[in-house]
């Protein structure tokens, strides 16, 4: 008959191979609920940082400076490229 200890041991193996089972499942779909609601709130217009709505005239001032790249080669649809 197994006395206290063994018992412990037991249920400690028990727990700590549960424990690794479903440890990743939980990480996973914690990870997946917080990407879902930064998606929600993305598509709402809320800032992830304070939780509040953007302020348009804000949005208005962000400005996208697109420059050329030079000396790159061109890529044709075969998966080749060349100098251009």
């Amino acid at each position: 008959m197994p006395n206290a200890l063994e018992t412990a041991l037991n249920v400690l193996i028990s727990l700590t191979l549960l424990a690794l089972l479903l440890g990743p499942e939980i990480v996973g779909h914690l990870r997946e609920r917080r990407i879902d609601r930064q998606l929600r709130d993305a598509e709402r217009g809320i800032r992830p940082s304070d939780g509040t709505l953007p302020d348009k005239a804000a949005e208005k001032e962000i400005a996208v400076h697109l420059t050329p790249v030079a000396d790159r080669p061109a890529c044709r649809g075969d998966d080749t490229c060349t100098a251009a």
